[in-house]
């Protein structure tokens, strides 16, 4: 059984037995509690008529009392042979309420002063409550008033009960009703959310928190489902993160054993050629040469993947500072001094002096040398490659343009991705690509959120990258 069922049960059933029990207390008390109220008044009527002063008096409170209630007034004095005689005026005028009263003699007599004794009215054939006592101006008197206005009180009242009580029962079973529902309504509800907390659904939070012990309930339970949820969203970016090591490290095995094959399988067919003692002394340099430049290049690849997977795997290593790009620049075209003498390149440099900007200057340097490197590797002797950057609405767009002949539009696409490689115009230094810088330059670029983009342009190619205003300090 529910618990709403269960208390709407109690509260009914508690209202039913207490109905029950009043109802049975006033039928069985009410006849006495109504008795003894009317004696009550009969005894403040006895006490006003022996407080009159003199029989005027006496003669006016008796006709004044018999004609405004149902209590009617007897003195001894106006009994005679057997009957009583005088001021009987109660209830119905007009009645003889003192004839056929003589037996109240044998009752008078046995009864002592302030006592109450019923006698059957002959006439009226009707029980009369009466109370005797005792007055200095005329003796004895007797205080009157007829059973059946007592009866009549008793059954008005247990007429008017009855209806109360039926119209308790009714509001009690409603009001149960209602009560229950309120009272169980938060509790179901607190019901409802944990049973999404058992399905690790913790969108559902307690509204209803009053200052009660179920409110208090609530914002616990709210509180555990803010937690849990913490800690579910936590636990699945630590599986996710795992994941995402699990892929990288697969993905790192495969493409180095990709690229490193090549070089592995010159430098084994080198290291086959020195074994053969029939390779000449001066034959032996030839071979010596290509297998330190192979090894230097599978150098470069393993150091190349193992900083794409670091900023693959770190999406939060970045160490944003106050740098000036402008000095990156000024270090970067320094680096590649002896590439720019030796191609007879001329250098257009249009840049302002300092350019403050909130970046990770390590990795925005790795970015510089990348882009420059590659357009001093890919023009021709005696071409002209240009820097260049400007302020406009979007913030700093920094420009790098190096003359060459246009990179077809399919590969253009595809620059950016790992192992790609476009080797447009020979650098002249023996160095292969590892296909890995533009990656590189990518993730960097992403992690910085900064907008950038690799176009053929009038007689050369240009890269341009902005960065935004908010990246910029004043």
């Amino acid at each position: 059984m529910s618990i709403r069922k269960r208390l709407f049960l109690g509260i009914s059933t508690f209202i039913l037995i207490f109905v029950i029990i009043a109802f049975g207390a006033f039928v069985v008390f009410m006849p006495n509690f109504v008795e003894n109220s009317k004696q009550e008044e009969m005894i403040a009527v006895a006490r006003q008529i022996k407080n009159a002063s003199s029989q005027d008096a006496l003669d006016l409170l008796v006709s004044d009392i018999s004609g405004s209630t149902d209590i009617s007034v007897v003195m001894e004095t106006d009994m005679v042979s057997g009957n009583m005689s005088g001021n009987g005026h109660g209830r119905g005028a007009g009645r003889n309420i003192t004839e056929g009263m003589g037996g109240i003699l044998d009752a008078a007599a046995s009864a002592g002063s302030q006592d109450f004794f019923v006698v059957e009215h002959r006439a009226l054939n009707t029980p009369f409550m009466i109370y005797k006592d005792y007055s200095e101006l005329s003796q004895t008197f007797y205080v009157m008033r007829p059973m059946q206005s007592i009866d009549d009180v008793v059954g008005v009242a247990k007429e008017f009960f009855s209806v109360i009580a039926i119209f308790a029962i009714l509001s009690g079973l409603g009001f149960s009703y209602v009560y229950s529902k309120r009272f169980v309504k938060p509790i179901l509800t607190l019901n409802e959310i944990a049973g999404h907390m058992a399905q690790l659904d913790f969108t559902h939070i307690y509204t209803d928190t009053g200052r009660d012990e179920i409110g208090e309930l609530g914002r616990s339970i709210n509180h555990l489902s803010e937690q849990l949820d913490r800690a579910l969203k936590d636990l699945e970016d630590e599986l996710q993160h795992k994941e995402r090591l699990n892929q990288l490290q697969k993905r790192f095995l495969a493409d180095a054993s990709h690229e490193l094959k090549t070089p592995l399988a010159i430098i084994m067919g080198n290291m086959e050629q020195l074994s053969d003692s029939l390779v000449e002394e001066e034959g032996r340099d030839r071979y010596y040469q290509t297998i330190i430049n192979e090894l230097e290049h599978m150098n470069r690849v393993i150091h190349d993947l193992l900083k794409l997977s670091e900023l693959e795997s770190a999406p939060d290593a970045l160490n944003i500072q106050n740098e000036d790009m402008a000095s990156v620049i000024d270090d970067v075209l320094f680096a590649y001094s002896e590439i720019i003498r030796n191609k007879e390149i001329e250098i257009e440099y249009d840049i302002p002096e300092t350019m403050p900007v909130r970046m990770d200057g390590k990795h925005m340097e790795t970015v510089m040398r990348n882009v420059i490197g590659n357009a001093l590797k890919h023009c021709p002797e005696g071409a002209v490659v240009s820097v260049g950057a400007a302020y406009d609405t979007q913030g700093l767009t920094l420009q790098v343009f190096n003359t060459s002949m246009p990179i077809p539009s399919e590969r253009l696409a595809t620059l950016f991705d790992r192992f790609s490689k476009y080797e447009g115009v020979s650098n002249g230094h023996g160095q292969k690509s590892t296909g890995l810088g533009l990656a590189i330059v990518k993730r960097i670029l992403d992690l910085h959120g900064f907008k950038y983009e690799m176009k053929n342009a009038s007689g050369g190619v240009t890269f341009m990258v902005t960065l935004p205003s908010e990246n910029l300090i004043e």
